[in-house]
């Protein structure tokens, strides 16, 4: 997610596994095979730390908090973003 750089709004990003299905026999993915670097002042990127066994599904949630200049608090976006991992490489 980018904000525009002209704004005076700071975001504050935050990044949570919300749900993971999977059969029995795969490793479930966990918080700490993903990770949210820091692109730029207003730009964020998830990403995937390390490879996952498949099938299964995952869902995480993409918070951003919006302050204005003297910290107070404007509103929040949230993005949900689904990961599908096949049981085949590819």
């Amino acid at each position: 997610m980018r904000m525009p750089p002209y704004t005076s709004t700071r975001p504050r990003y935050s990044l949570k596994l919300e749900n993971v299905q999977a059969s029995d026999d795969v490793t479930k993915a966990t918080q700490r095979d993903f990770a949210l670097r820091q692109e730029s002042a207003t730009k964020k990127i998830v990403s995937l730390l390390t490879p996952l066994k498949g099938p299964q599904d995952i869902e995480l949630h993409l918070s951003v908090d919006f302050y204005n200049e003297r910290n107070l608090y404007i509103s929040t976006a949230l993005h949900k973003i689904m990961v599908v991992v096949s049981a085949y490489d590819f």
